[in-house]
């Protein structure tokens, strides 16, 4: 029997905190977002915030998550107010 791997999480000292702005709403709870560099990252709902899935449209401004050593990847884990 197989078992499952836990998915090694960063140290949150490791973790980048930015807002990015939503660009393309994409498949399921995933968006493309824009980063402040001008960078387009995919950014993804996290479960306790899927709340918000119905309610993200095109220029709405998120909080993001970003590991360091991969920024084609975020989490979203607020939005901001308008």
């Amino acid at each position: 029997m197989r078992t499952k791997k836990k998915a090694v999480a960063a140290y949150p000292a490791q973790i980048i905190e930015t807002e990015g702005t939503i660009t393309e709403i994409l498949a399921g709870s995933a968006y493309r977002a824009l980063l402040p560099n001008g960078k387009p990252t995919v950014a993804y709902m996290q479960q306790r915030t899927a709340l918000l899935v119905g309610t993200l449209q095109i220029g709405d401004k998120v909080q993001l998550s970003l590991n360091p050593s991969d920024f084609d990847c975020a989490r979203i884990t607020a939005r901001l107010s308008k």
